[in-house]
Formats: structure tokens, sequence, C-alpha cells
């Protein structure tokens, strides 16, 4: 009733002729709302641990997935996919979350040997591939090197000249008309992808001068133009000392504007519709959020425009449509009126001074009203030392970003300031909304709802598909059916049938870790003189998502910050040294009596895996390493491990270069791949289980040249344990059995943190985290909850930040500070 009423109350102010309800209108809206029922889309977060981290180090992160449209409503996928992407957007790790509770923890092993630089992790769900990929979640940072301190500016560093930059305009409503004026946003950009401070000129053709310009801040501002028909304008801006020219978008004689004007002070927004060349006449200015119709204005007989109390305008971002009298969109506006200020959900009760090794108890007690006993906040919590890593107060944070950034195009500087309430905050949202926009949809798929075809599903679960065929190389696929078995402490056997092209399909299958699966293929219907089981089952591979761009822009970290930090990691890193034993350095063989070995017994073995080489220049062997155990693939366990070799991108789509005499001259050739001394490709070696391998050799320079040519870029064989059976003869694998290693789930492991109300003080090894605190599985259930810990032996000061989503969807953020002293 107080929609219909606000309706009323707006056309009777203007004395607007009130037409009966349009049909097409109510189609309109109809099939908005059916859109988004039966498209829903996602918006997922992630929590960090801290801005920045060093080789040989844990990042920690949360995964928070919610309802673009509708948060309250559980989205529809339960699985995430984590990316590691470097500077030269190659994915370098890949996790596989499941959620729980619309939320997920993981880890990732920053190796050693991780080239310092710009990283970002990418989010998404397979659903969410069916959308515009520039919302997809991604989060930038820097991984420092510890082992080169003498230069540790890597944020400052330009690649390029300092005084580069692009302008870009954005007239309201979509269009510039001639005749009709306009209030144009406008964003400039250095070649970081950081908002600079420009001022300068419009000129018209003839070189008059039109108007000036000039940004408010972040790059942004706005000004009005009335385009004159048959001219062109340009913005002549100085930066830096340099001017350059940038062309404004070219003025149409016909169409449609919406305007909205509204200011910090004011009560109400004013709205209206101009049209230029063309007519009103059946026209409807819609107002809608997340789907949702809050405002419907049409044409009456001194045109379409409306004033309304901003209070009656839902917080957050809110999009105005016009349609003309065919149902056509024609115009649309961005506007954000009520965007709530910054405010607390939950509480952080406890002492604030501590000791050194002293235990915290902390209390987090919830604000919000909680109407169903089993309502429940899912929260993550990070506490990190203030002098190495500074919390920008304004920095992205999982309210901001799903009240702001997640609706909008392109990166957002600080967008904490937004929610501060200030007069300079309201009108710099203002050139925000004209300049960065928002496409969850565009109006084609909405009103052609029935005919969207989606490529990819949303997944509850793992996910794998393959094909049976005649040939190994997967040609000429055959009906049938495939068994799979799931082989770790929970045995799991599903069958599926092929397609008519022998491809299968396991569903909904969940397993964690990495997990050995063994397939078995077998014919529907026999063929004459051959067995049912002769056939080839493979494993169709992933269809990676491209990476197209990533913005690294917002990596400004204080530099003292940053050198005491890597200060600490040193100090850790020597401590670790002292303490640890890496059991993947010593191996504890059991007492053995030591005899003679015949050399050329040795090196007939050696002649039965079909080398043609002595002695490699590197040997890697498998039983003497833990992590052959736990590893998706042999180019996970040989990481780090074998000096020259570098490993690129994820399983199952590895590979690796061999740093020779080539590479240093700058070829960048692939090595070559032997299986038991037979060339094979990388995929071959990545789909293989470390488990079955015995040893790997690496060969460089004039070793290699036994091999010819394709050895240029070194050679990479490895030789399993069958290659050898028990009486020298090999074992072999029937060809409609697969069996591989799969990645399944990550488990993120614990963090650690030391418990010393048993442990003497002065012993032990020194203690000093990088992150004194991390845990991203609390749940605040019937209002309250707590969590426990022990301070390190670092004192100062320690930034709380709790972060989370409540069960509809509502984001929870909090900060608060520890002394120990």
């Amino acid at each position: 009733m107080k929609r219909t009423l606000l309706i009323l109350n707006v056309l009777a102010l203007f004395s607007l002729a009130l037409i009966a309800p349009n049909t097409n209108h109510n189609q309109i809206v109809n099939k908005l709302q059916k859109y988004v029922s039966d498209f829903p889309q996602e918006k997922l977060y992630l929590h960090l641990d801290k801005p920045y981290y060093s080789n040989n180090e844990d990042l920690w992160f949360k995964a928070y997935l919610v309802d673009a449209f509708n948060p309250s409503l559980p989205p529809v996928s339960d699985v995430v996919e984590v990316e590691l992407i470097n500077e030269q957007l190659e994915v370098v790790e890949r996790r596989k979350i499941k959620l729980n509770n619309q939320g997920g923890a993981g880890h990732i092993e920053l190796p050693d040997n991780l080239e310092p630089g710009k990283y970002a992790l990418r989010a998404y769900t397979n659903w969410s591939r069916n959308f515009d990929q520039s919302f997809l979640f991604t989060k930038s940072f820097e991984v420092i090197s510890t082992y080169n301190q003498g230069n540790q500016d890597q944020s400052a560093q330009e690649t390029v000249p300092s005084d580069e930059f692009d302008l870009a305009f954005f007239p309201e409503g979509g269009d510039l008309i001639t005749g009709v004026p306009t209030i144009i946003g406008f964003k400039a950009l250095n070649a970081s992808g950081i908002g600079i401070d420009i001022e300068g000129q419009i000129i018209d053709q003839d070189g008059y001068v039109v108007t000036s310009i000039k940004s408010i801040a972040k790059g942004m501002g706005r000004f009005i133009l009335t385009p004159q028909t048959d001219q062109s304008y340009t913005a002549r801006v100085n930066y830096q000392g340099k001017t350059q020219a940038f062309n404004l978008p070219e003025a149409q004689k016909t169409g449609y504007s919406i305007k909205a004007t509204h200011s910090f002070d004011s009560e109400k927004i004013i709205l209206g519709v101009y049209a230029k060349g063309t007519s009103l006449e059946g026209g409807m200015l819609l107002g809608h959020q997340n789907g949702q119709e809050f405002l419907r204005v049409v044409n009456g007989s001194k045109g379409l425009s409306a004033s309304i109390d901003k209070a009656d305008f839902p917080t957050g971002i809110c999009q105005l449509t016009f349609f003309d009298g065919d149902g056509v969109p024609r115009s649309e506006r961005i506007v954000t009126v009520n965007l709530p200020e910054a405010s607390d959900e939950i509480s952080i009760d406890g002492k604030k001074n501590y000791g050194k090794r002293d235990k915290v108890s902390l209390t987090l007690s919830s604000l919000t009203e909680q109407n169903l006993s089993e309502d429940f906040q899912n929260l993550s919590l990070s506490i990190t030392p203030r002098d190495q890593i500074l919390i920008h107060p304004l920095q992205q944070n999982i309210r901001n970003f799903l009240l702001l950034s997640s609706d909008l195009r392109g990166h957002i500087e600080d967008p904490e300031y937004y929610f501060s309430g200030k007069k300079e905050a309201y009108q710099l949202l203002e050139s925000l909304m004209l300049t960065q926009g928002w496409r969850r949809f565009n109006w084609d798929e909405v009103l052609n709802g029935e005919d969207q075809n989606f490529n990819y599903l949303p997944e509850r679960n793992i996910t794998i598909q393959g094909q049976i065929s005649n040939k190994a190389n997967g040609s000429n696929p055959v009906q049938g059916i495939v068994s799979l078995s799931v082989m770790n402490e929970e045995f799991l056997y599903l069958e599926s049938e092929t397609d008519e092209n022998g491809q299968f399909f396991f569903e909904n299958v969940e397993f964690y870790d990495s997990t050995k699966l063994l397939f078995e293929g077998k014919r529907i219907v026999e063929k004459t003189g051959k067995e049912k089981d002769n056939v080839y089952v493979q494993l169709l591979p992933d269809q990676p998502l491209p990476v197209d761009d990533i913005n690294f822009a917002d990596q400004s970290h204080d530099t003292d910050r940053i050198a005491s930090y890597l200060t600490q990691r040193a100090k850790i890193n020597q401590i670790d040294q002292a303490f640890n034993f890496d059991e993947d350095d010593f191996v504890v063989l059991d007492e053995v009596a030591v005899e003679a070995v015949n050399e050329v017994a040795i090196q007939k073995n050696f002649r039965e895996y079909g080398m043609l080489y002595q002695k490699p220049n590197n040997r890697l062997v498998m039983d003497s390493i833990q992590a052959a155990i736990t590893g998706v693939s042999i180019f996970d366990v040989i990481q780090g491990r074998i000096p020259g070799v570098r490993v690129y991108g994820a399983f199952p789509n590895q590979t690796i270069t061999i740093r020779s005499t080539a590479s240093l001259r700058g070829d960048t050739e692939g090595p070559m791949f032997l299986l038991d001394g037979v060339p094979v490709d990388a995929s071959t070696i990545s789909n293989m289980a470390p488990t079955d391998v015995e040893f790997v050799d690496v060969l460089r320079g004039p070793r290699t040249t036994i091999y010819g040519p394709q050895a240029f870029g070194g050679v990479f064989a490895v030789y399993t344990k069958r290659g050898r059976g028990r009486n020298g003869g090999e074992y072999v694998v029937p060809k409609n059995i697969l069996r591989v290693t799969y990645p399944g789930f990550s488990v993120a492991k614990e963090f650690y943190s030391p418990s010393y109300d048993i442990i003497d003080y002065s012993a032990g090894k020194p203690d000093y985290r990088s992150t004194l605190y991390w845990n991203p599985n609390i749940l605040v259930k019937n209002d309250t909850s707590s969590v426990s810990f022990y301070t390190s032996d670092q004192e100062g000061v320690f930034d709380i930040l709790l972060e989370g989503i409540t069960s509809t969807g509502k984001p929870v953020y909090k900060r608060d500070v520890l002394y120990v002293e």
C-alpha cells in the first residue's frame, strides 16, 4: 500500500494525468522479477588475514558467498574456486573450497622460491561463469622477498612513465543529446589504474572555451554541458605539466535522457526524463533494486517527472530505467541516496591489555535482533601487529564490498570512505555512480529470459567428466557404463551411463585433498569377437576460466612498516631454521649392512629403464619426500626441490621450465618429457600419481644432446615403480581401467596458536607470529560466542579485524585493538 500511495502522491504533485496501468509495463516488471528469481547471481568475498606476505609463509583466507539479488536466500552454489594469479596473468595455485553456512576456509602455502611481486586472488563459482566476469571477486596483494631487503619499496616502482594517464566521460542517462543540458561524469586514471587529480577546459571545434573542469577527488568529477547541433567537443587537460586532449562522446540529434538531481542537504530527489526528436507517450520510469520495483512513474500531460523523498528510496545502489511506449529500454541512471553509515553488528568484549605469552579471551556478542534461535553469524577473525601491518581504515571490507563495490565495474579506491556520512563523501559518491555504472544484467537478457542458455551449472559438490572410446587418443567414442571408486577412508562406488558421444558425468561427489580414483569402463553392447571391456577411459580436461585482466592497483603500503615486517619475517625464518628439522631434508633409515655394489649391475638397471644417459644433473627420489604422499601431482612435489626447475600453472594444466644455457640466452622452449624412457607430453606427467613414481631425473646442458634438438630446453625424465617389475617385467594396467590422483576440496590446515598454560615462559622456541591469531570458523549462535588464544613474545598494539555474514546475508564488520606489554 505504501508503494502505491507514493506513486499516486508523486503524480499528483506534478498534476500528471494518472493513466490506467499499462499491461506492457506490468509485463516488464514481471519479467524482471522472474529473471532475478530464475537466474540468481552471486556475490563472493574473501577475507585475508593480512594485506601482504613474504616467501615461505601461509596465506589464510575465508570465502563468503551470498545471493546478489536477495541476500536473505541461500546462494545456488556450495563450491568456490580460489586462484592465485601472478602479474603475468598465470594461475600459480588453485584451491577448491567447500562452503558450509555460506562460508568456507582455506589457505595457500607460499613457497620459498615464489617470485616476489604483485599477486591477486580470484574467486568464483561455476555458476558465476555464465555472467559478466567483471563482477568476479579479485583481491590483489604483494609477496615481498625476505632475501633481498635492499630493494623492498616494490609498491612504489613504476614500469611506465608517471605522466601517462587516461580520461573517460560518462553522460548522465547514457547519451549526450543536442540542446539538452546534461551532467557529464568523468574519471582520470594513471597508468597504474589509480585516480589522479586533473583540471582543464572543455573547448568546442572552433577552439572556444565552453567550461572548465576539475576533479573532486580520486580522479572523479562532473560538469554540465549543453551540446549544440553540429558541434564536437574536446577536453584539454593538464597533469604533472603534460597537456593532453580527449574527445567527448558525440551528441545525438534524437534520444532520451534520465535526469536525477539531489544533494547532501536536500530531503528530496528530483527525477525527470527528457526527450529530443521523439515522444514520451506511453513511457515509464521504473525504479528497481535487485529486481524489485520500488517506483513507477508514467508519462502524463506535462511530461515525465517527479519529486520523491530520499527516505522512500531503498538503501544502497538503485537503478532507474526509462522504457518507451513500446517497452524498449532507452535510458538508465544509477543513484545512491541512502548509503548506510558505518555501524556495528557485533561487539568484541574482553580485557584490552595483556602481557607476553598471556591468555586472551574475547567474547563476541551480536547486536542484531535475533528472531529465531537458529540465527547465526558466520565470522572470521584476524589479529596482526600494527607496527608491521597497517589495516587501513578506508580499505575494502566485507560491508563496503557487498553493499557497494560488488555492484560496480572497475576498481573502487578507499571504498569505506563512502560510508563515513560526510558531505564530501556523498558528493563523490554521485560521481562514482555516474562513472562506474551497474550492469549485473542487461535488459535483453531480462526481456528474453525464456531464451537463456547457460553453459555452466551450479555446483554443490565435485563434478568429474570423461569419455570412453575405442582408441587411446579418444577417437571413436562408444556408449557404455563407467564406474567410479573413490579410494579414501570412506570408500565410495558410483556408476554413470555415457551419452551417445561416450561422455560420462559424476556429479555431487565429495572428497577432500588429493584422492585416488579408479574408473572402469565397459560397453553396453558387445561386438562380435571383442570383449566388452575393450575400451579406453580418459578424463576430459577442465576448461579453465581465462585470465583476461587483473587490477593490481590497490597496493600502496607504509615503507617503515614493510621494513619492520621484513625484519621480523627474517627473524622468524632464522628461528625456524634453528629449531625445526625439515622431514624432507632427513630420512631416518633402519640399520643396514653395507656391502659392495656391482656398478655394472646398476648401469644395467639404468638401461632397463630406457636411459640413454649415464648420470643426470639432478635426481629426486620420491620415497624420501613426505609430500609425495599428499601431493596432487608430480609437479607439486618437485616445486622448489630441484634447482633451476620452475613450475607453472595449476593442476591439471601444469608444466615446467628448466634453467639452462638456452634459457639464460632468453629461449623459452619447454623441456622434453620422458616416462620410463618414452617421450610424452606435460599433461601425461601432470596426471600421474606421485606415489607411482620412483624417482625423477633432470638433464640440462651437454647431457641433453643425446636426445637431439627436441631436448634443447632440458629433459625431465620420470621413472615409475612399476617400470621394473618384481621379476624384471612391467606391470600393465588393463586398458579399461584408469587410476588417477584427483584434487578434492582443499582442507585448510589449523592455524598454529601455541598454548602456554603448561609451558615454562623461559623455555622453548621464540614466538614472533606475523599473524598473531587467525580463526575462520566462528559461529555466533544465540547472540554470543567466545575465542581464546595466547599472545606471543612481541609487544605493541595489535589490530583485530572481524568480518562475516549473518544468516540473512547481512555483512558483519568490526575493528578493535589489544595491547601487549
